[in-house]
């Protein structure tokens, strides 16, 4: 029996959980998917189904695979009922079958105190996938690239990493978003063709977060007509303007906290992990940061905390107080 038999699935990156299932079907299963491969939605009151599915031998395949979905009861807020464990444990003490059991937990914080976490982790395997990070991101849209016959230079690669929203701060964008982009761009282009910042342009849906950034510096530029005409581009395309003025009031946050942590002697670094920003977002604060003195920084913010609670109290409209800003922060 391999230990690699019992396995966990954690972390938030699901195209790769769903991708590590879908290898092993490939492996160990040439057909015959419909008798060999079995997943359980809700294991309550099926628990005694795990035995009876894995302890008979696979038909006309390697091995058989079962996948139990929903594992909130692997969390701290929720159990198995105890029959259901019972049937689970016992399969897993006295198993003598080499099929594989996988407990997806993807997008779930599993408890490693829980009874079912250690005993698994002890004779099988715990598997995590994250969210990758912004270079094992480039790295993967290339592959993706190259695989359908495109070409795509470093630079753009980069361009279309920053831009499409998977690394924004706390985004809930998969792997299953950036390849639903690439298919957009790969359809639009020749096979054997280039994809090019135009195409990324015209074709990508461009990140909230990224349009943010634009829009702010048309307001620190002082650049008004740009700033209303985006503003209203993005109201119109259902973009709430609660969430366009959370969005302007926390990034000028984040300026003036700029300016109070450089003030007391943090470094670059420090102030980037203190701030969660990663290093392409902290320059092009950096950039804003350079037109704008602490004092206009701090009146804007100002204006938006002050306008913030006009609205709670209905003493003011969003989209009045998103203008009023603009208007603001020209003079």
């Amino acid at each position: 029996m391999s230990s690699k038999d019992v396995i966990i699935l954690t972390g938030n990156e699901v195209y790769l959980t769903d991708n590590f299932i879908g290898k092993l079907k490939k492996k160990y299963m040439s057909g015959f998917e419909d008798m060999n491969f079995f997943v359980i939605d809700n294991i309550k009151n099926r628990g005694d189904e795990v035995g009876r599915f894995m302890n008979t031998i696979p038909f006309m395949v390697e091995k058989k695979i079962m996948v139990i979905e929903n594992c909130d009861f692997l969390t701290s807020k929720k159990s198995l009922a105890a029959d259901d464990e019972k049937h689970i444990m016992g399969y897993l003490d006295s198993r003598v079958d080499e099929n594989i059991l996988i407990f997806n937990c993807s997008g779930i914080k599993v408890d490693s105190r829980k009874k079912l976490y250690k005993k698994i982790n002890k004779m099988g395997s715990i598997v995590k996938y994250d969210k990758l990070k912004e270079n094992e991101l480039v790295s993967w849209i290339k592959m993706y690239v190259s695989k359908n016959n495109r070409e795509m230079s470093d630079g753009d690669v980069h361009y279309l990493a920053q831009v499409i929203g998977y690394l924004d701060y706390e985004s809930p964008l998969t792997l299953y978003d950036v390849k639903n982009e690439l298919d957009k761009l790969i359809s639009n282009t020749e096979k054997g063709g280039d994809i090019n910042r135009s195409n990324i342009d015209s074709v990508t849906i461009i990140s909230i977060e990224n349009n943010i950034f634009k829009l702010v510096d048309f307001i620190c530029e002082g650049n008004s007509d740009n700033a209303f005409r985006m503003v209203y581009d993005m109201i119109g395309k259902n973009v709430a303007a609660h969430y366009i003025f959370h969005m302007i009031s926390r990034h000028y946050r984040l300026l003036l906290r700029l300016y109070l942590m450089e003030k007391d002697g943090y470094s670059s670094n420090e102030i980037q992990k203190a701030m969660g920003l990663r290093p392409f977002s902290f320059n092009k604060m950096k950039k804003q940061q350079r037109q704008l003195s602490q004092n206009k920084v701090k009146k804007i913010y100002d204006m938006c905390f002050d306008f913030d609670k006009r609205v709670k109290k209905g003493l003011l409209d969003m989209e009045t107080g998103i203008d009023m800003i603009i208007t603001a922060a020209k003079e």
